[in-house]
């Protein structure tokens, strides 16, 4: 199971895989697209979009959001990433996501804001460690540990 912000547990082994930048989007025209970078309490006056519940982003921004007392002046949940681009991209509000869900298409109607309070999200892989010694998980985890020494891949690009 591939997972984010992996808490640990006694059953599970957990095998980090890559960091996700977390960034900043907005409409084209935003103030905030005028002034990077931008302190994340910049965004309080803002109507914020954010994942469901469960979702590993959501977990990180509100995380973020108490240790700085943040209070956003609205917060819209929905359940798509698309949804939300769609609706920052009409000025409809702000989001944060992991950065590579931003295509350079999408560059035309969005901005990524860079923030001064850098944001991340751990991808693990995660399986039982009473499963640990069966050698397709051992063939797969060798071939994670090995995928996560190479630079990231783009959207939309294959790994070998």
């Amino acid at each position: 199971v591939i997972v984010a912000n992996t808490r640990s547990s006694k059953k599970l082994y957990v095998l980090p895989f890559l960091k996700e930048e977390l960034v900043l989007i907005t409409a084209k025209n935003h103030p905030l697209a005028m002034n990077a970078p931008v302190s994340l309490k910049d965004v309080e006056p803002y109507q914020f979009i954010l994942r469901e519940e469960g979702s590993g982003t959501r977990k990180a921004v509100l995380a973020a959001f108490r240790s700085m007392n943040i209070n956003p002046s609205g917060l819209i949940e929905v359940k798509s990433t698309d949804f939300i681009k769609e609706w920052v991209s009409q000025g409809k509000g702000i989001s944060v996501l992991v950065k590579r869900a931003v295509s350079e298409d999408e560059l035309k109607s969005l901005n990524i804001v860079s923030l001064k309070e850098p944001l991340s999200m751990e991808i693990s892989v995660c399986f039982l460690k009473s499963r640990k010694n069966d050698r397709a998980i051992q063939k797969f985890s060798d071939h994670v540990k090995e995928l996560s020494q190479k630079p990231p891949f783009k959207t939309g690009e294959l790994s070998d």
